[in-house]
Formats: C-alpha cells, sequence, structure tokens
C-alpha cells in the first residue's frame, strides 16, 4: 500500500524546501544509513589492532544489526515518490562498495568518541525532518521518529563506552580536544 501520493508530498512541503530538497534529504538519509558496513569494517580493524575483543562483539551483535534496518524507510518513502527500485538498490550498492577512510583516530576510545557525535548527527537529522514527514505521512513520521529513538539509543552506548574509557584512564579527555 502507499504511504502517500507524490502530490500530497509537494502540496504539505513547507514553502521553503523544494520537492528536490525534500528528495534529496531522502536519498542522503537512506545512502547514510545503508552504508553501515563501511563503518564495521573500521570499528572491526580497531579492535583487532588494539586487542579489543568487546569492541567487535558490539560493532557486530549490537550497533549494526540494529542500523541495518535503517535505511529501509527512506527507501520506501522514495519509491513512494516514484523512483524505481533498481536505480535505488544501484544506489545503494554504490554507497556500500564505497571505501571509508577515517582519519579522526582509529583507537576504541577515538571510535567511540566519533560514534557518540555521528550518532548525535544523525539523531538532529531526524528530529528535524520527521516533522515535516508526519505532515505528508503520519506513518512515514512515526518510522523516522523510531529511528531517530534509536540513534539515541547508539549515541548514549557510545557515550557510556566514552566514559568507561575516561574513568580507566582521564588522559584520554586530552586525546578528544587533540584529535
Amino acid at each position: 500500500s502507499s504511504l502517500f501520493n507524490r502530490q500530497d508530498v509537494i502540496d504539505k512541503l513547507p514553502p521553503t524546501l523544494s520537492e528536490e530538497d525534500f528528495i534529496g534529504i531522502m536519498r542522503l538519509s537512506m545512502l547514510t544509513e545503508c552504508a553501515t558496513d563501511t563503518y564495521v569494517r573500521v570499528f572491526v580493524q580497531s579492535s583487532e589492532d588494539y586487542n579489543a575483543p568487546w569492541l567487535r562483539r558490539f560493532t557486530e551483535k549490537i550497533w549494526a544489526p540494529d542500523e541495518y534496518t535503517h535505511a529501509d524507510p527512506f527507501k520506501a518513502i522514495l519509491l513512494n515518490m516514484g523512483y524505481e527500485e533498481q536505480e535505488l538498490d544501484r544506489e545503494i550498492k554504490e554507497a556500500r562498495e564505497v571505501v571509508y577512510v577515517h582519519a579522526s583516530g582509529t583507537t576504541p576510545f577515538e571510535l567511540a568518541e566519533f560514534g557518540k557525535i555521528q550518532e548525535d548527527l544523525t539523531g538532529g537529522w531526524y528530529t528535524l525532518s520527521r516533522p515535516i514527514l508526519a505532515q505528508i505521512s503520519p506513518q512515514a513520521g512515526r518510522t523516522v521518529g523510531s529511528i531517530e529513538k534509536r540513534e539515541v539509543f547508539h549515541k548514549v552506548w557510545y557515550g557510556d563506552i566514552v566514559g568507561i574509557h575516561i574513568d580507566d584512564n582521564p588522559g584520554f579527555v586530552k586525546n578528544i580536544a587533540d584529535t
């Protein structure tokens, strides 16, 4: 069944948000969320480099499986807007094949801080886009709201990991500032 029709979207967008911008927001969200494995590779490599098996377990068994579900609602919205599934699948495949180069520190502590910031940014992004989607489709708004809540959980998880590291070694605070 259809979440909404394209004309309803156009009619309900705020005057400062064009249809093109709305679609760009949905595409960026979908492509960002589908690229989970690009981050997983960096976190797993860090777990091996720094003998931190807990980081690998957390990444592969907790964070990644939850994160894998986040792209689907944005893909559904774009399909509702008339995009071809093959086109979206091609874009998703390309995003997943990108080699992510993480250049701001690779220790488990630094990656946890990065994860906390990244989750805060994506959660904020969904906080801003959820009300627009809710006006277009209450179901789409609720779905993005549930992803937004998951991003908050992820931020808390990473924040706890950062806190544990700082409790164990207060010198890590300077490490954050230097990174």
